[in-house]
């Protein structure tokens, strides 16, 4: 079973040595790749108001998941890049203003 994992962070600090290719996404993308029968989606997401937002924007039930994730090649990750004020405690939509961009992150090694 393929792996997709969706967080609200991306870390480069033990990339040294991998291209890191960051391509944007469409929401809609993201939410066909979670409802694909062979694909299992998990949350990497810190934040619960974050997890609350994006699980609403997506239609995919996404937990707040304070995980560290290191990739293998096995996943695919999708960084959810929320941009605006600071969300109110227990959101579950976007404040006026704010968004959500969606970023698929692949790593390959250096050549």
């Amino acid at each position: 079973m393929y792996k997709i994992v969706i967080t609200d962070s991306f870390s480069m600090s033990d990339k040294m040595g991998l291209l890191i290719d960051i391509r944007p996404i469409s929401a809609e993308t993201v939410q066909y790749w979670c409802n694909k029968g062979n694909v299992k989606a998990v949350s990497a997401i810190g934040n619960a108001d974050t997890a609350r937002i994006v699980s609403g924007l997506l239609g995919v039930e996404l937990p707040a998941n304070r995980i560290s994730v290191k990739m293998t090649g096995m996943e695919s990750l999708v960084v959810a890049q929320y941009s605006g004020s600071r969300l109110p405690e227990g959101a579950t939509t976007l404040p006026e203003g704010a968004k959500v961009e969606f970023w698929e992150v692949s790593l390959a090694p250096w050549q």
